[in-house]
This record gives C-alpha cells, structure tokens and sequence, in this order.
C-alpha cells in the first residue's frame, strides 16, 4: 500500500535550491577555468591570432 510523504520529508524546494546553487557553482568554475586558459595560453594565442590577421 502506498502512503503520502509527508511535508518534511519531500523538501522540494530545498532540493530544487541545492540543484540551481549546484548549477550556479558549476557554470562560474566552468567559466573561470576557461578564463585561466586563455590567459596563459594568451602569449601564444596573441601572436597567432595577429599573424592570422596580417595573412588574411
């Protein structure tokens, strides 16, 4: 037979909360790992991408 939860221990919006703070966290790491990248890969990135606007 099944029963209905009760209140506390559904916790939907708690639940839904972590998720969008778990989102949230991961899309800033995400972006601040890209950022990290490029900036050290920017002194060769740099002169590539000149040499590549001189050429076309």
């Amino acid at each position: 037979m099944l029963q209905i939860q009760d209140q506390e221990s559904l916790n939907t919006f708690e639940r839904a909360q972590s998720l969008f703070m778990t989102t949230v966290n991961f899309l800033l790491s995400a972006f601040s790992g890209v950022t990290v990248f490029l900036i050290g890969l920017s002194p060769v990135l740099v002169p590539l991408a000149l040499i590549a606007g001189v050429m076309y």
